[in-house]
């Protein structure tokens, strides 16, 4: 397993995907950051794609977020928005 960590950055994104949230909508965004943090734990090399600069891209609907593997294998969520179509 691999330990995940929200940047500040990523935080503060999430809060603010939050706060412009129905109560359905917040609901279903606290089960898919519980699933990322799952899945990235599990596998964040198969759980997004690759960009540059040693990042990755990961899309559960409705967020999206960039993240990177540090070398110590720290998995590092750099930042978090709602995807399109959602």
């Amino acid at each position: 397993m691999y330990p995940v960590q929200w940047s500040r950055s990523a935080r503060n994104d999430l809060a603010e995907i939050w706060l412009r949230s129905d109560t359905a909508r917040r609901k279903a965004v606290t089960q898919i950051v519980n699933e990322i943090d799952q899945r990235l734990a599990a596998d964040p090399i198969g759980a997004g794609e690759s960009r540059d600069q040693g990042r990755r891209i990961l899309i559960v609907r409705p967020l999206a977020l960039i993240y990177r593997i540090d070398p110590e294998g720290v998995v590092r969520i750099l930042s978090v928005w709602t995807s399109r179509g959602s």
